[in-house]
């Protein structure tokens, strides 16, 4: 009895961590659909998941530098203000350094990472940020990259709402486990008498 509660009591504390990827057409399997891009070009030779990445072979630190400007894939997501967000992404290059990636959000640099992915392609990198402020109910993010003597790929973004439990999620995790002592206790008393 108290096993099937368990279970039931995750589930339920799994199906509220759920998270929503607010990113449209993450990666780009309807091209360019939701997108706003800058030399960069659809590209199906080298892919995390499904047939299509994004690319740039942008040389320069001016690929990189100015939101806006460079080398760039952005799109404008619906955002609470006063929320954090987290947003991850994939990356490759097919040559060494140097190469470059920085992100915008909300029109601020908040990640500048050099070399991040030298010769991996086909394989891919995870870049992950965390704690992202909305200041209002749409934010621009922009990513740049640059990859000097050959190429850089982006693939599956993924952006979601920072992780935070919800009061009715804490509560139903609380009288689990103030159900789950109370089975103890009753078990220990009986073995007791």
């Amino acid at each position: 009895m108290m096993t099937l509660k368990i279970i039931f009591l995750l589930t339920v504390l799994s199906t509220a961590c759920m998270a929503t990827n607010l990113i449209l057409n993450p990666g780009f399997e309807s091209g360019t659909t939701s997108w706003t891009a800058s030399i960069f070009a659809l590209d199906t030779s080298v892919v995390h998941s499904g047939t299509n990445a994004m690319r740039t072979g942008c040389v320069g630190t001016g690929c990189v530098s100015t939101l806006g400007a460079g080398a760039y894939v952005s799109q404008t997501l619906a955002t609470l203000a006063g929320q954090n967000y987290d947003l991850s992404f994939w990356v490759s290059e097919n040559d060494v350094a140097p190469s470059e990636v920085t992100v915008f959000w909300n029109g601020t640099m908040v990640a500048d990472m050099l070399n991040p992915a030298n010769n991996t392609s086909p394989s891919f990198v995870q870049i992950s940020l965390t704690n992202l402020l909305a200041t209002s109910s749409s934010t621009v993010f922009e990513v740049h990259g640059r990859q000097d003597p050959g190429r850089m790929y982006f693939d599956d973004f993924f952006a979601d709402a920072t992780p935070t439990p919800e009061p009715a999620t804490l509560a139903i995790a609380g009288l689990g486990l103030a159900a789950s002592g109370s089975l103890r206790r009753r078990g220990r008393s009986r073995r007791g008498r």
